[in-house]
């Protein structure tokens, strides 16, 4: 479902002493079938952005486009969006509440009235979809690892099986290879299931390594988008934001001031950086 917003603002607590403009003239357009990513700093309108596009809030005024749907001030269609539209909010962890891994998992499809069948079926498929073994089904959440207990919140969002899933900071609190075992799990997911992916995060390596498209925002507003490799080229811009480029980013511009040719910006991970050196002495070992 392609997600396109035209003028959207909201205000918190309009006409008090306490109102506060979060979202400003926004205007985005993200494709179907598409892993974005949202940065900005705390206070830029990343929260407030998702959880209008999730049909938890109406606009004060502007327009969200989901699909054929339309989320206004006075729309009526939020219900009907929440059921196309996963999301994943920080530690979601904190929300389990039941005393089974396939009870919590199970608790949403069971709510949207599907069969016993149907609910079994999804929760199979959900806790399939990020690697939890079915033997995990009959324990205590709780007593598994801060990890395994993100997966289990996470499976319990996907067996909605939403076509859009927005995750806000994933990967907080995990350690570097919980952190990366998700978001590699989440990219599976993407490109296996053609899910429209929305990322919110502050890390830029994230951002770089698993994103097609970024959005940058500040003051409520768009302040920059483009690809990967668009959006890391405006280091000036991104340090007006207090935004920082990713650790391989960094480490190529150190290099392209000691080497020539330059080596392009636009590599994401240490592979391909090693393959780009490895090719480039190749052909100074021919010569």
């Amino acid at each position: 479902m392609e997600i396109v917003i035209k003028n959207l603002n909201h205000i918190y607590m309009p006409g008090t002493p306490f109102e506060r403009q979060a979202l400003q003239d926004l205007n985005m357009q993200i494709s179907s079938g598409s892993f974005v990513a949202i940065l900005g700093q705390t206070g830029s309108g990343k929260s407030t952005l998702i959880q209008l596009i999730a049909g938890l809030m109406s606009p004060t005024s502007g327009n969200i486009q989901i699909g054929s749907y339309h989320l206004t001030p006075n729309s009526k269609e939020r219900l009907a969006v929440r059921k196309h539209v996963g999301v994943v909010f920080q530690y979601p962890e904190h929300q389990l509440f039941e005393e089974t891994v396939v009870k919590d998992i199970a608790f949403g499809p069971r709510n949207q009235g599907l069969s016993e069948k149907e609910v079994t079926e999804r929760v199979q498929m959900a806790m399939e979809m990020v690697g939890l073994s079915p033997e995990l089904g009959d324990r205590s959440p709780f007593q598994l690892s801060g990890g395994q207990m993100r997966r289990v919140a996470i499976a319990g969002v996907l067996a909605l099986s939403p076509e859009i899933l927005i995750l806000d900071e994933p990967t907080a609190g995990l350690d570097p290879h919980g952190k990366s075992e998700l978001l590699n799990t989440i990219s599976k997911l993407h490109k296996e299931r053609q899910m429209t992916v929305i990322l919110v995060t502050h890390d830029m390596n994230d951002a770089a390594r698993f994103a097609d498209y970024l959005f940058v925002l500040a003051r409520g507003t768009c302040e920059l988008e483009g690809t990967p490799g668009d959006v890391f080229k405006e280091q000036d811009h991104l340090v007006q934001f207090a935004l920082d480029l990713p650790d391989i980013t960094r480490l190529i511009n150190q290099l392209n001031r000691q080497i020539h040719p330059p080596i392009p910006t636009n590599i994401f991970s240490m592979n391909e950086l090693e393959n780009h050196l490895i090719e480039r002495l190749k052909k100074v070992v021919s010569l």
